[in-house]
């Protein structure tokens, strides 16, 4: 689940294209994540997910770039620090 700093006009499926990058690496392919009520977040297709964790591993930061129908982007950038100790003390990541 992914919250944005402002509302986000979703397509017609209730989706906005969402990518991401590690540190300074090649941006992934848009995905179309789906909408929360009131358009302020998006949650990430649970098949992509141990994808997005593994991809994200390796690296010191993220950033996510999300757009929508009103030819808006929106880029925000995350640390991973402490990613990989926080995971591992999740019964459900092992």
């Amino acid at each position: 689940m992914f919250y944005f700093d402002r509302p986000m006009w979703p397509t017609e499926e209730g989706k906005v294209p969402v990518r991401y990058r590690v540190d300074q690496g090649t941006p992934s392919d848009f995905e179309h994540w789906p909408l929360l009520p009131g358009n302020r977040g998006a949650v990430i297709r649970a098949e992509h997910m141990g994808i997005f964790t593994r991809g994200v591993m390796p690296g010191t930061s993220v950033q996510i770039q999300v757009s929508d129908e009103a030819e808006s982007t929106a880029t925000y950038r995350f640390t991973l620090a402490g990613l990989r100790s926080g995971l591992e003390r999740l019964p459900c990541a092992t």
